[in-house]
């Protein structure tokens, strides 16, 4: 029987965490390339992804007087949910991506849901096996900038459920993009958050 997913305060804690309500926090903003599923880039010169977006990048906030603010590197991370550290995998171009399971939640299929936090560094004593409560800290955002990277610094979220059979080293973004082989979610689904839409701007 599957287990419904409920919704996920990993908002509150990114903006309590990160005292983001000194800027008078309001609302995140998303451009169309951060959103899940999209085919378009919204860094840079915008364009093309090789495929569908895996996930959801968090990057961009509005206080409440309308003015844009952007996460930075040392971003705290928190977990979504009750679970064990799956892998923490280097493929990441940016830094690392953890991998955390949650067996409390299957679908009807039987398969476990797991949540991505990558372009991040896992903190200090967060393991392969490590059991984490939810809300606790898990990592940081990457500095992009030591990575060579001139892509703005981002958070991005996965969310996908895993069969029983894929193993702790094919847990990879070659993986995630393969639909034969996860089921993925769309994050905003499952936060709790106020945000907006916008077009492109650069």
């Amino acid at each position: 029987m599957a287990n419904k997913i409920p919704k996920s305060m990993f908002s509150k804690w990114l903006i309590d965490m990160n005292n983001l309500k000194a800027d008078s926090f309001h609302q995140w903003i998303f451009y169309p390339g951060m959103l899940f599923g999209s085919m378009d880039t919204w860094w840079g010169k915008t364009g093309n992804r090789s495929g569908p977006h895996e996930g959801l990048d968090i990057c961009y906030y509005e206080d409440l007087k309308g003015k844009m603010h952007r996460i930075g590197p040392t971003t705290k991370i928190a977990a979504m949910y009750h679970g064990i550290v799956y892998n923490i995998s280097d493929d990441d171009f940016i830094g690392q991506s953890i991998y955390v399971i949650h067996p409390q939640f299957k679908n009807c299929s039987g398969d476990t849901l797991c949540t991505v936090y990558a372009h991040a560094r896992a903190y200090e004593g967060i393991l392969e096996g490590t059991a984490i409560h939810v809300s606790d800290i898990i990592a940081e955002v990457a500095d992009f900038r030591k990575a060579g990277s001139s892509m703005t610094d981002h958070l991005h979220l996965s969310m996908a459920y895993l069969p029983a059979q894929i193993s702790k080293t094919n847990m990879n973004w070659k993986t995630m993009a393969n639909p034969d082989m996860v089921t993925l979610l769309n994050p905003l689904d499952y936060i709790e958050c106020r945000y907006n839409l916008k077009a492109y701007r650069k």
